[in-house]
């Protein structure tokens, strides 16, 4: 209530033209507001710019040390306070890195376990002639490779084995209908259905 009551009186006195400020904050900060007159418009108005200069005056040398300080001290601290926040996050991301709980995570992601080799495949598994579909055993009808072995076969022959056994035809992988890939010759032309 005291505050309210200071704060009125100061703009009241300020309304009255008995102080140069109308709140209690610009008196302790040493802010002094002045009226322009109409006719300190059209003088300013009518003046050149260097003169105008002059109606400012400049700063002294004692002035341009302390804005130079602030501006440094200003700096320091805004320098200080980013390092220390990007320390802290790096710091805590080393902590994180090094955790027990974050190296059995890697060692898991790294230590996968080699596929086993190819399975040796009889000649009457594999046909010898590479157009043809080792299922069926006829010539390939719309190219379909399975993403976990390689080998390519008949969409319709892959699509009924995969769907049934859920494995590779040939090498025994397990495999899902989503491995089946549509193969595209370069020249844009598809083997007879």
């Amino acid at each position: 209530m005291v505050w309210e009551g200071w704060v009125f009186s100061q703009q009241l006195l300020y309304v009255f033209g008995r102080t140069w400020h109308h709140s209690p904050l610009l008196r302790l900060a040493g802010v002094r507001l002045v009226n322009l007159t109409a006719e300190d418009i059209r003088a300013m108005d009518l003046q050149p710019l260097s003169l105008l200069v002059c109606f400012f005056p400049c700063p002294s040398a004692r002035e341009k040390l302390r804005l130079f300080l602030s501006r440094a001290v200003g700096g320091v601290a805004f320098s200080l306070s980013t390092g220390l926040s990007v320390g802290v996050f790096f710091l805590q991301f080393l902590e994180w890195w090094y955790s027990s709980e974050n190296q059995d995570t890697i060692k898991t992601l790294t230590s996968l376990p080699t596929p086993p080799p190819p399975v040796h495949l009889d000649e009457q598994t594999v046909p010898k002639h590479h157009t043809l579909c080792p299922l069926c055993h006829k010539t390939r009808a719309n190219d379909t490779a399975l993403a976990t072995s390689g080998y390519v076969f008949c969409y319709r022959c892959a699509y009924n084995y995969v769907k049934r056994q859920q494995r590779c035809p040939l090498t025994g992988y397990p495999t899902e209908l989503q491995h089946l890939i549509k193969l595209y010759s370069p020249d844009g032309y598809e083997s007879p259905q």
